[in-house]
């Protein structure tokens, strides 16, 4: 069977090694310091808490405008497989 499994009551049940391993990789990427983090920590102590939290405003303000324009890409990409893979376009390709 693949990584999930039908459970008791036809509630779908995450095998443990498959989610264990989720957990641990979602656990160390949190934990994980990334370059917004050291940028943020730097800034603070080179030129205080004010220009600091300014740093933070902006990376927070810029993931803000960045997920909905990821979201935005993907859907489109979806849409665009979508239509590539309905039946007459396949039937085209191969005539």
């Amino acid at each position: 069977m693949g990584g999930i499994c039908t459970g008791r009551n036809d509630r779908t049940v995450a095998h443990w090694p498959l989610f264990s391993a989720f957990l641990i990789a979602s656990v160390a990427l949190a934990i994980a310091p990334d370059p917004a983090a050291f940028y943020i920590v730097a800034r603070s102590f080179s030129r205080g808490r004010g220009p600091g939290l300014a740093s933070v405003a902006g990376i927070a303000v810029g993931s803000l405008g960045n997920a909905p324009a990821a979201v935005a890409t993907l859907t489109n990409w979806g849409r665009k497989a979508a239509k590539n893979t309905n039946a007459s376009s396949l039937a085209k390709r191969s005539a």
